[in-house]
C-alpha cells in the first residue's frame, strides 16, 4: 500500500548541475546533421524525402540520393539510377534505368 510520505519529494543523493561547462550535450538531434545522412541506407532516404516535405531532413535526404547517383525526375515525381555494369538489371544492356517507386511497392 502507498504511505502518505510517498508523495514526497526526495532530492537525489548526487545532484548534477546541467549548468556545468565540462558537460556538453548535442545542441541539434542527429537526426538533422547533414553528414549523418550519409549512414542512412535507402529506405530511410526515400522516407525522408517523400513524407517529410518542406524540412532540412527533405533537403540533406535529397543531397545524399544525388551523391549516390540518384537523379530526380519532376514530371514523375521519382527517383532514377542508371544501372551500372556490375547491376544485376543491366544485362548487358546500355541505358537501363532502376527507379523508386514509393506509392505502390517501395522498391
Amino acid at each position: 500500500m502507498p504511505e502518505i510520505w510517498d508523495q514526497e519529494m526526495n532530492q537525489p543523493r548526487h545532484a548534477v548541475s546541467l549548468k556545468d561547462e565540462n558537460l556538453s550535450f548535442p545542441t541539434m538531434p542527429m537526426y538533422n546533421r547533414i553528414e549523418n545522412f550519409s549512414h542512412f541506407d535507402l529506405d530511410t532516404l526515400f522516407f525522408s524525402f517523400y513524407y517529410q516535405q518542406g524540412t532540412y531532413q527533405q533537403y540533406y535526404a535529397a543531397v545524399e540520393l544525388k551523391r549516390k547517383n540518384w537523379m530526380f525526375n519532376k514530371k514523375y515525381h521519382t527517383w532514377f539510377r542508371k544501372t551500372e555494369a556490375g547491376d544485376p538489371l543491366s544485362k548487358g544492356q546500355a541505358n537501363k534505368f532502376v527507379y523508386f517507386d514509393y506509392e505502390t511497392s517501395w522498391t
